[in-house]
This record gives structure tokens, sequence and C-alpha cells, in this order.
């Protein structure tokens, strides 16, 4: 498919402009929403993630649920579309380069990055998969330098969630998809069950690249079949070598951190990113409430510069750092503006300025105040307007940012991981009574999902077309946990009912051959999986 969908307009809406890049599952493009007029990245699925029917409802299925992850440092996903044999996705567009073009850089350069850009990279990509994990229960499983972009700004962000699967899911989106040199040993495997640990691994090995400048199992001057054979024995198999042995200047601390996310059985590493990302700017003597998400000193590598904004200084504690890495932090506590200290204008200037700007203001409130009492005593009992509930004390709608006295923003108080407002999993919708015109009729319970033909106590059973088993869960969704299957055929009586939830319907059943107990989803867009007995 290459570039020769530049030029084209698909599905009346989105203007294919400029050809980005091509990687593990389709080819990248920059397509501009006519509609909104704003540039997004486009995403369009190689044929073999296509032509498999299952596959392909999966990934749509997800796709739902990816919609959901809105985060600051997440690349915001807005679905799958297809026009007719293009199936693509898309996303936000970030005019920026990856990680693995900073590092490609880096090293041409002979210079690797600082420990303060380390953690606060790791920081913007913990915070996103904590967040994904613990309000979504979504798994990445593809970290790598490659899905991690820095803008101009310096800000980071965590793209590709395109084969993400829900925590101690059964099912991944595009099976065997990952990326082998940062697969985690059950991924590899074929495991039925991924936790937030499988990401852990992953940002082991990044953690461990960044701070190296290699990953831990490399074996290049293999073929390349040989190459991967020996790297998933290595993943499998192998202990990964002290991170010291190639950067012995890092804290032995660093190196247990580093070593521990690299633990083979998932119940060995760090719960989750985030816990990670903690015990790693321990080890360094950081205060992980300190680091900054946005790494400033990368901003110029993105616009291709070689100025760059300043980073934060390190927290106390922390004074090894200036000597790792071969540079003197001499920044400000906050990223410059760009300016130098000599064109900004001194001090005491604009504090006479402020002065007078407040003296100003006083006497221009005294008149009106005497103004608006003799207007008052002659009055005609009009009451004076109050401000609006919405806004604050100084007039300003509130949410927005303060600023000091000089105008300057004030810098943000950072957290060690933001508090966000989980979405509602699913919505129950009261069931109608089972009358008998009601039965073997279709009726619309939820919307954009297919129409239902069955009703609380009624029977039903697995089609057999498509000819598949049906799972069953402990409750409406496909993040929620399996408890058992519904072969083709298998009779069960209808409890409880509907639910809305990864856009399908979804039915409490029993099954009246085993008994089984559970919720179960009626069909996608294209089929049924379940219909009324007869």
């Amino acid at each position: 498919m290459a570039r020769s969908l530049v030029g084209r307009v698909l599905l009346e809406r989105y203007r294919v402009e400029a050809f980005v890049d091509a990687g593990g599952m389709g080819t990248v493009y920059r397509v501009l929403d006519m509609k909104r007029r704003v540039p997004l990245a486009m995403k369009v699925l190689k044929p073999e993630f296509v032509e498999n029917p299952h596959v392909f409802k999966r990934f749509r299925r997800e796709a739902a649920t990816l919609q959901k992850l809105i985060h600051p440092n997440i690349v915001r996903f807005y679905g799958m579309y297809r026009a007719g044999n293009v199936v693509f996705l898309l996303e936000n567009y970030i005019d920026g380069v990856t990680l693995r073009e900073v590092l490609r850089k880096r090293r041409r350069e002979g210079r690797k990055l600082s420990p303060q850009e380390v953690l606060g990279v790791l920081r913007a990509v913990s915070a996103a998969l904590a967040y994904a994990q613990e309000e979504h229960g979504v798994v990445h499983c593809d970290i790598k330098p490659d899905n991690v972009m820095i803008d101009g700004a310096g800000d980071v962000f965590l793209t590709d969630f395109g084969i993400a699967r829900h925590a101690e899911s059964d099912t991944t989106t595009v099976l065997g998809a990952g990326t082998m040199a940062y697969m985690a040993p059950e991924q590899l495997m074929g495991a039925e069950r991924v936790t937030p640990a499988t990401d852990v691994y992953a940002l082991g090995i990044m953690a461990y690249e960044l701070l190296t400048g290699r990953r831990p199992f490399t074996f290049p001057e293999e073929s390349t079949s040989a190459r991967m054979a020996r790297l998933r024995a290595a993943h499998l198999k192998m202990p990964p070598p002290d991170p010291r042995r190639f950067a012995p200047e890092l804290p032995p601390e660093v190196s247990r951190v580093i070593l521990r996310a690299l633990e083979k059985d998932p119940a060995r590493r760090y719960r989750n990113a985030w816990d990670f990302f903690v015990a790693l700017s321990g080890a360094f003597g950081a205060d992980p409430a300190r680091v900054a998400g946005r790494v400033g000193s990368l901003a110029g590598v993105a616009g291709g510069g070689e100025g760059a904004a300043a980073t934060l200084p390190p927290p106390p504690g922390a004074a090894g750092w200036q000597a790792w890495g071969g540079e003197a932090e001499t920044a400000p506590q906050w990223p410059d503006d760009g300016r130098t200290q000599e064109r900004r204008s001194p001090p005491w200037l604009w504090v006479a300025v402020v002065g007078a700007v407040l003296l100003l203001c006083v006497g221009v409130g005294g008149v009106l105040a005497v103004w608006a009492g003799r207007r008052g005593a002659a009055g005609s009992g009009r009451q004076t307007p109050r401000p609006s509930a919405a806004f604050g004390p100084a007039g300003a709608p509130e949410g927005q940012g303060s600023t000091g006295a000089s105008g300057a923003s004030v810098a943000p108080t950072l957290t060690p991981f933001p508090t966000y407002t989980p979405l509602p999993t699913y919505t129950p919708f009261p069931a109608p009574s089972p009358t008998p015109e009601a039965r073997g009729q279709t009726w619309q319970p939820c919307p954009e999902a297919r129409p239902s033909r069955l009703h609380v106590g009624m029977g039903a059973r697995v089609t057999g077309v498509p000819a598949l088993p049906n799972r069953v869960r402990a409750a409406p969704g496909l993040d929620k946990p399996r408890v058992g299957w519904l072969q083709v055929g298998e009779p069960m009586d209808v409890l409880g009912g509907p639910a809305c939830a990864s856009g399908m319907v979804w039915w409490k059943i029993r099954s009246r051959r085993s008994g089984l107990v559970g919720w179960t989803a009626e069909g996608d867009v294209d089929n049924y999986w379940l219909e009324p007995l007869p």
C-alpha cells in the first residue's frame, strides 16, 4: 500500500496528505480531518490483520475500549474505520519525534540520556500505563522507544495501543503481535493472561536501554531467524546482565530495580508501571513527585535544533546525577521561555510598573465607588448584579491557570500519580416484560448495538453461524474475567439484563447443560451469537 493513498479522501472526510512511516502493523500517514480542520495520524492495517474476520471483529470491539483512554500522556485514539478495502486507525497527530529517533541522535553524538531525562520520560510513560491499567484494565503489550513520542515542547506521549489487551484477558487483538526485543516471557509463550507486570517487563528493558545505550539481550551477529530464536530463549531462560556492566557509573540500587523488573516470573516484578517508576526514582535519590513529566532538554531534538529548553535540576540527595552523563546542570528551576537573561527587564522595573498599575486601579476604583454611591442614593431600588457562580473572585472562569503578580505562569504542583474519574463500565437497562408478542422480535436496548432478540425469562441457545463457542464472563464487558464457555447449540435460560458494555448487548444466563451462570454477549454488529429457542 506504501505511498499510494497520498492524495485520496477517505469516507468523504479524511484527506491523506503525507506518508509518515511503515511499521509492524501497517503504514502510517498524516491525514487532515476536513470536518474539524485538524491533522490526524492514520495507521492503515496490514492485510493479514483484516482478512481474518475474527481478528478484525476483535480489533473493532477493542477500539471501543481504547477510545476511553483519555490521558495527557496518551495519544488520543479515535477508533477503527473502513473505507472499501482500506481499514485504518485514527489517532491525534503528534508533531515531534519518537524516543527511538532521540536515541539514534544521541548515539551519533556519542552522548547518553541523562538520568533526569530518563526519569522524565519514564514518569510520563508510567503514568499513562498506570491510568490505562488501573482505570480500564488495559495492558499495552508493546512498550518500546518507537511507541513513545516527544513533541516540540518536550511533552511525552505513549502511542500505539492498537494491540492492547485487557488485563487477565484470554484474547489478544492481534495474535502474536508485539516486538520480540521487549516481550515478556508470558507473551512469548502465548499465555492466556497478561497483567500490568507484562508491561513492567517491557518498561524495564526500555529503561535498561535508555540508561546503558543497549538492550540486555542482543545478538547482532546472527541471521534474522537465528537471532529471533536466541532472543526468545534469552527472554525465557537467560538472566539479564547487570546494567552496570555497560554503565559502571549507575548506582547499584538502580541495577537492582531494573533487574527486578526483568524477572521471568511476573509475580516477582513490580506490581505495575508506576511502582517501578517510584522505585527507580528512589534508587537515583529522587523524589518521584518532583520529577517532571515534560522533558525540556529533548524539545530541541524534537524540533530538529540543537538548542534545548532547560530541565528541572536534580532533587536534593541526587548530586551524583551531575557526574553521570558528562554535563553539569546550570538550568533554572523551571524551563526557560527561550529568552536570554540579558534580554530580560531588570526586576526593579517590573516592581515599579506593577506598583504604578495598582495605584492607578485604586484611584479609578475610588472614583467609581463615589459615582456608584451617588447613583444609589437617587436610585430606583434596582439591585446590583451578583457575579456568576461559575466565576472566581477575580472574574475569571474556574479551571483557568492562575498567574502571579508579574504575569508569569505559576509552576504546577506535581503529584506522584494524577487521579482520574473512572468511567462507568456498563449501564444496565430495565428489561421489558417478556410478553408472548415480544418473543422472537427485535428491539433496541442499547444504542449503537445490534438489535436484541432476547428477553428475561425466555430460553436461548448459541447459534451455529458462526460456529463458535460463546464466552461467559463474571460481569458485562470484554475486560471482565472469563468464567466459562457456552458451546455451539448449548441451551440456556435468560436470567437478567440487558446491559450495555463494549458496544454490545449482554445477558445474564444459566446453562441448562452445565448450570454455569454468568454474563454473555448476544452478538456484534455483524452476527448474532445467541438466538431464541424455538
